[in-house]
């Protein structure tokens, strides 16, 4: 076994391809609402919070804001936690973490409750120690409130741990909490936007990530 103890993961992006669920939630929001789904944004609103992407994306207030996610999270509940995809591997990735004895978490921004569904409809749920997403208020949306959660939860201090994103947010939180950094070079992610940010390891493949955690 490696250094690491615990292996936690981002969601979207880097567990699956969320891509479609996510755009269908923001046109659905969209169409009850009646202001236009903005297409430049298809990346950009995969890893923020959803009230961060409609203030910052589409200047809403807060209110209007409040109202956006409500109306995305019911498209959601329905049909969006479905439409997805685990990248290939990812599943005997995550089994054979857990086999190899370390522990296996979760850091999303995404409402937990919608996280926790997919992991069970992917029948991956049971190989999670910890599963920390952002709550119906709004808490627990930001990656380094995230990763201190599942320290305190797992007991794990920040050198015990390594984060596994797509986006620069991942990069920022583990930064930030002084934990390792390890990319997961088939999500979201463009090479810019990770200047200025310490990054371990760029995996390519889900194979990738389990030779860097386990050597």
């Amino acid at each position: 076994m490696g250094r690491y103890k615990c292996v936690i993961f981002d969601l979207d992006g880097t567990i699956a391809d969320t891509k479609k669920g996510i755009i269908n939630g923001y046109k659905y929001a969209a169409a009850e609402m009646g202001f236009k789904y903005l297409k430049a944004y298809d990346n950009d609103i995969i890893g923020p919070s959803l009230y961060d992407s409609f203030t910052r994306f589409y200047k809403f207030s807060h209110d209007r804001a409040k109202a956006a996610v409500e109306l995305y999270r019911k498209y959601y509940i329905d049909k969006g936690y479905l439409e997805y995809n685990l990248y290939d591997g990812v599943r005997e990735l995550i089994i054979n973490l857990k086999n190899s004895g370390l522990s296996v978490a979760l850091a999303t921004t995404k409402y937990k409750n919608f996280a926790e569904l997919m992991l069970k409809n992917s029948k991956i749920y049971e190989y999670f120690t910890c599963v920390a997403g952002s709550n119906a208020d709004g808490s627990l949306s930001v990656k380094k409130e995230l990763l201190q959660y599942v320290m305190n939860k797992t007991g794990y201090a920040s050198a015990d741990c390594v984060m596994v994103g797509d986006r620069f947010y991942d990069a920022a939180g583990a930064n930030e909490v002084g934990m390792d950094f390890i990319r997961a070079g088939f999500g979201y992610g463009n090479d810019e936007e990770f200047a200025g940010y310490k990054v371990y390891f760029t995996a390519k493949s889900a194979n990738d990530i389990f030779k860097i955690v386990i050597n």
